[in-house]
């Protein structure tokens, strides 16, 4: 017999447009991003009644887009569009995949080694990179397996334990890599000097007093300057003014 469909969409006689999830992800699929907010009873959600049949069908075509792309099968009332509407390519079922073969695109085409570390940082970071957010999949994914207690549960659990700590281990020896690649694009010299330390504020005044012009010092008795003239006891004294 073959088998049912995950999820059906279709128009009932009364012409309200419902679609019958099959759990919660897809409920949330259709009730978040296609538009089947009200509830219909049994796990069915429905589209609102003031839709017309145009804004109808579009919604129906986008659940399908969205619900077959994780993985569901979908059949769709003949009224609303084509049941046998897919993704265009195997590929597009693979989200996450997607992204990083974008990521891949735009390395291959950066011009300057500032932005090739824009983009490696996007897998390297420490806290949201690609290799640490794999990490964080994997130990979950050994978590799921362990909470099977079986054997076989607990040997998967193992192996995908193992994965993760490998990415921790990647992740941490290609800690400075993003450094290292932005820095191809320094002159020699400046990657040979590496960052400089600011000065000691000793070695600042010592170097600020070995470089300030020297000013000519005042000239003193005795040092080939004339010494000041003192005015002679026998002069005669400058005449009082009277008022």
């Amino acid at each position: 017999m073959p088998q049912p469909p995950d999820v059906t969409i279709a128009r009932l006689d009364d012409g309200v447009v419902v679609a019958e999830a099959v759990d919660e992800f897809s409920a949330r699929l259709l009730t978040q991003h296609a538009g089947f907010h009200e509830p219909a009873g049994a796990g069915r959600y429905r589209l609102p009644d003031s839709m017309t049949e145009a804004e109808q069908q579009k919604r129906a075509s986008l659940a399908t887009r969205l619900l077959a792309r994780e993985g569901y099968t979908v059949t769709v009332d003949p009224s609303l569009g084509d049941a046998r509407l897919r993704p265009d390519a195997p590929q597009d079922h693979y989200a996450a995949g997607r992204h990083v073969r974008d990521l891949t695109v735009a390395m291959n085409s950066v011009h300057t080694y500032a932005r090739a570390k824009h983009h490696t940082d996007q897998v390297l970071h420490p806290d949201f990179g690609v290799l640490t957010r794999l990490g964080e999949f994997f130990e979950a994914a050994a978590q799921q397996a362990h909470n099977s207690n079986t054997a076989e549960g607990r040997a998967l659990h193992d192996r995908f334990r193992e994965v993760a700590d490998t990415l921790a281990g990647l992740r941490d020896e290609l800690d400075d890599a993003s450094e290292e690649i932005r820095s191809l694009g320094l002159p020699r010299q400046l990657r040979e000097l590496g960052p400089s330390e600011a000065p000691h504020w000793r070695d600042r005044v010592a170097q600020y007093h070995a470089t300030a012009p020297k000013h000519p010092a005042a000239p003193t008795p005795g040092a080939g300057a004339a010494a000041p003239v003192r005015p002679s006891s026998s002069a005669p004294a400058p005449p009082r003014r009277h008022r």
